[in-house]
């Protein structure tokens, strides 16, 4: 994966002493960061598209009540 769990800093630092001993397992972990930041890509637009069904009738009825108490 694109990350590596740590419990502590001896760990941390043995992990960082590896990435920086290992090119290949470095490019490997580089590679699959990319990855995942790439599927990740545009999440929020999809997310906000598949919610305004149910946001739009919820502004609608806002601007209503608030132009009805005026």
């Amino acid at each position: 994966g694109g990350a590596k769990l740590v419990r502590d800093r001896d760990m941390l630092a043995g992990a960082v002493n590896f990435l920086l001993t290992n090119e290949v397992a470095r490019h490997e972990m580089m590679a699959a960061g990319i990855a995942t930041v790439d599927e990740m890509r545009g999440a929020l637009a999809r997310t906000l598209k598949s919610l305004e069904p149910y946001i739009q009738p919820l502004v609608v009825k806002s601007r209503l009540k608030g132009a009805n108490g005026r």
